[in-house]
């Protein structure tokens, strides 16, 4: 059972490794500036964007009106507490395990702990963003939610092949 559980939060791990490797990828601004690739090219690691940043993203491409706006901001701006204590607490179990003492008789049981730890903590993370999803897509019209599926369909398209554009 120890074992299965193991190899779960071993493949939770290494999904979410290369999740953040594929958003985390650095990339020369415009004004030769390193900053983090993603949606709204400031991701950060644990996936979730500045709310801010996202709700301009959206209002410019899918045309919110003002209802929509203030809706969709108060949604963002409510969840941004969670998303920053979830960050936080990420940020914290990602450096503890980077800083564990591989000539540690301990290594082996405290790795397993923060993996774990880190397994969970993703697993809020990506609940917490399903649920402002769904959020979201409520306040939109069919059309809008039709051109935030293409948008996302496009954003995979894109990392899928290394950031490059068909435009």
């Amino acid at each position: 059972m120890i074992n299965k559980f193991v190899s779960i939060a071993t493949a939770v791990m290494m999904c979410t490794a290369a999740g953040t490797y594929a958003f985390a990828q650095d990339s020369e601004g415009q004004e030769g500036k390193r900053h983090m690739r993603g949606a709204s090219h400031r991701m950060h690691h644990d996936g979730f964007g500045d709310p801010t940043r996202m709700l301009e993203m959206m209002i410019r491409h899918l045309e919110l009106d003002d209802d929509q706006s203030q809706t969709i901001g108060d949604i963002l701006e409510a969840a941004k507490p969670d998303i920053d204590a979830l960050r936080e607490r990420l940020q914290a179990a990602r450096k503890a395990m980077h800083e564990l003492d591989l000539s540690d008789s301990g290594y082996e049981a405290n790795l397993q702990t923060l993996s774990t730890d880190i397994g969970a903590l993703s697993a809020e993370a990506a609940l917490l963003h399903g649920r402002l999803r769904a959020g979201v897509f409520a306040e939109l019209t069919p059309e809008q939610r039709e051109r935030a599926a293409e948008g996302r369909s496009r954003m995979r398209d894109r990392f899928r092949h290394g950031g490059e554009s068909d435009l």
